[in-house]
């Protein structure tokens, strides 16, 4: 079966009453803590009490938000198609442009020729202006590039490789490690 119409949009609305319950919530602990703090007792307690009716609040909406996402199917989602990861981009950027100096639109046919046998299927799907999803990846692969030190910042449309990133084309890159993080 197809996507639920609107059913994205059900979902979000779900996502934004959980997130400014929370909201609503931690500025009525705050409040409270003030009474509290001033010897208001009474008022601290009334304002508890209606915390506790919001908490109970919160776990309502989170079985609906769940109950939501049971109907839908994966919170109406369509499943995607596998895509390439973002790290898998560097090397070919690197090796493509290992020349010095180029212009994305000019190193972008070596890095397909590069990457077509490890492209996935949701790699090649089409964004807008009749651009597909691993075009896209490159341009937001410079960030990381340009972080790494691979290229150099604020060359504007001319990507510029720097030593390190002339090195980093003859080692094999691997996936970002979680353990840092």
């Amino acid at each position: 079966m197809k996507r639920i119409p609107h059913s994205r949009g059900v979902s979000q609305t779900l996502r934004t009453v959980r997130a400014a319950t929370k909201k609503s919530l931690k500025g009525l602990n705050q409040v409270a803590a003030e009474r509290m703090a001033k010897g208001d007792y009474a008022s601290a307690e009334a304002l508890a009490a209606k915390g506790r009716e919001i908490r109970q609040s919160e776990s309502e909406v989170e079985a609906l938000r769940k109950r939501w996402r049971e109907v839908c199917g994966a919170d109406g989602r369509t499943p995607k198609n596998p895509r390439t990861p973002m790290w898998a981009y560097y090397q070919p950027i690197l090796k493509a442009e290992a020349g010095g100096t180029a212009r994305r639109t000019d190193f972008e046919p070596a890095v397909m020729n590069l990457m077509s046998a490890a492209l996935q299927p949701g790699d090649r799907e089409p964004l807008g202006r009749g651009t597909e999803r691993w075009q896209k990846m490159i341009r937001w692969a410079r960030k990381h590039l340009v972080a790494e030190g691979w290229l150099e910042a604020g060359s504007g449309p001319v990507w510029r490789i720097t030593e390190s990133g002339r090195w980093a084309t003859e080692k094999e890159i691997s996936p970002p490690s979680l353990a840092g993080t």
